[in-house]
């Protein structure tokens, strides 16, 4: 991995570190993923989501499956393109670029994509983000096993509940017409996810990338949206706020203050809803129809129901056929909605494409753009008006003797502000010089430092002493999570 000249890192062994909010960041040390011997994110195509592999579902017809997706004649997908790809790994400097040029080369056909990957990188992460909302990708993250491939616009629906058992009524029983085409895929023996061992993992820095996903889904779905023990061992509420509010700008919501109690509520992959705002609103307007029409059909058949158990389902002996009639109604009902919504996100992401993209795509200029976007958004969010909110005391010191990954440092307060000049002195190589501006609220402490690579977001405890101070630190141009300690005085 590249490295700045002006950040050389040692890294410890592992990270230890509990509690939330004011809790005392009793042990800090490096979380032990977070090496950089570790290599950058892995991109491999799913080989049975090849568009001529997935034309098995559409009895090996190109027509039937454009005609699924509402494709035009003069925009066919191309048959080797992936459709989806697993991203593994340790997230690292050039994986925003890795992953544009997946996009590129698969001409905009690839849709899905499987996370399973860790690290910390605050403008890596929030440049994946921008690049997986801006091409319209779903997010998907398997919490158990079998890894496997599942297409991602259809489901089995079985046979009619109302059809008749003879062998002869057998072909117009079944509900949907991919019914067969999906059976004889899902017996493929090539499904298994590369790259995904016996445990799939999406930490840190990727659940930024599954929170950008137009469509995203953990599977199987948690029954309740919380994080695990495991998840909640807090390597990541470093960055909780970043990534809070990573999630709300591109959700288009409010960004919530400093000091709401959300501010350390960790972005877990699985704790969101299915669908972001926008494309809710988009399968809203383009399948209303099929949503009104549902809704009716489902009123039926709950009607229905509710007259039978009026009569206590008195003389009932096998379920009417005009209720198993309505029943298949609604099924069918669901299976137009999912071929609508199909439609509607084929045809915003082909759109996407084509907008950011053009006739001819330009790599360095996406890139360029993408990358533009992570630093504004650092820019704009990583402030202590942000993280700390009003409330903040001067109660700061006026000299910092540092220890960081970087190696020692030493921070002079400018007169009365909040800012310190900061000059660490490495073991080998230049000295680096940074400013730092210092925010505390009570025995919570933060830092923005910055320098010309970027940001770098101090978070801490300040000891009842007000002479030490420790805690976790990150940045935007640096992967993984560090220790700082320092001892202040006046």
């Amino acid at each position: 991995m590249r490295k700045s000249k002006k950040f050389r890192q040692k890294v410890p062994d592992r990270q230890l570190r509990r509690g939330f909010g004011r809790v005392l960041l009793s042990a800090v040390v490096l979380y032990a993923t977070m090496g950089l011997g570790a290599s950058a994110l892995d991109f491999k195509c799913v080989e049975p989501s090849r568009y001529k592999n997935l034309l098995q579902i559409f009895e090996d017809n190109p027509a039937m499956l454009s005609s699924y997706f509402g494709l035009s004649q003069t925009h066919q997908p191309d048959m080797n393109a992936c459709r989806a790809l697993v991203v593994s790994g340790t997230i690292r400097d050039g994986d925003g670029a890795a992953l544009l040029d997946n996009i590129i080369r698969n001409k905009g056909w690839l849709d899905v994509l499987y996370l399973s990957f860790d690290g910390v990188h605050l403008q890596e992460e929030i440049k994946l983000a921008h690049i997986i909302r801006g091409f319209w990708l779903k997010t998907r993250v398997l919490l158990a096993g079998p890894f496997r491939y599942s297409p991602d616009f259809a489901r089995l629906w079985g046979l009619r509940a109302a059809s008749d058992s003879r062998p002869s009524a057998a072909a117009t029983s079944e509900l949907s017409p991919l019914n067969r085409g999906l059976e004889a895929f899902a017996k493929r023996g090539d499904l298994g996810l590369p790259n995904i061992g016996a445990r799939s993992a999406c930490l840190e820095s990727c659940a930024g990338a599954w929170i950008a996903g137009v469509h995203r889904q953990a599977l199987p779905l948690p029954a309740i949206a919380v994080p695990s023990p495991t998840a909640a061992a807090v390597p990541e509420i470093v960055t909780a706020w970043p990534r809070s509010a990573l999630a709300a700008s591109l959700d288009g919501g409010k960004i919530a203050s400093p000091n709401d109690p959300s501010w350390n509520r960790l972005v877990i992959a699985g704790a969101a809803s299915v669908l972001p705002p926008a494309a809710d609103r988009l399968i809203r307007d383009k399948c209303a129809a099929e949503l009104i029409a549902g809704q009716a059909i489902e009123d039926r058949v709950a009607g229905a129901m509710d007259d039978l158990a009026r009569g206590d389902f008195g003389g009932v002996r096998r379920v009417p056929a005009d209720l198993l009639e309505q029943v298949d109604s609604l099924r069918m009902a669901g299976l137009r909605l999912q071929r609508c919504v199909a439609r509607a996100f084929e045809s915003e992401r082909l759109a996407s494409f084509r907008r950011l993209c053009g006739p001819n795509c330009d790599n360095a200029t996406l890139l360029a753009t993408f990358d533009q976007m992570a630093r504004e958004f650092i820019e704009s969010r990583l402030s202590l008006s942000n993280i700390l909110g009003p409330g903040q005391s001067d109660k700061i010191g006026r000299e910092w003797r540092e220890e960081e990954a970087g190696g020692p440092g030493t921070w002079m307060r400018r007169e009365m502000s909040n800012v310190f000049d900061a000059t660490w002195t490495p073991s080998s190589g230049p000295p680096t010089t940074a400013t730092i501006e210092i925010g505390r609220v009570e025995d919570r402490i933060a830092m923005v430092r910055s320098q010309a690579e970027g940001r770098c977001l101090y978070r801490g405890i300040i000891a009842a002493d007000d002479k030490s101070a420790r805690g976790t630190y990150t940045c935007s141009w640096a992967p993984g999570i560090y220790a700082w300690n320092a001892t202040i005085s006046e």
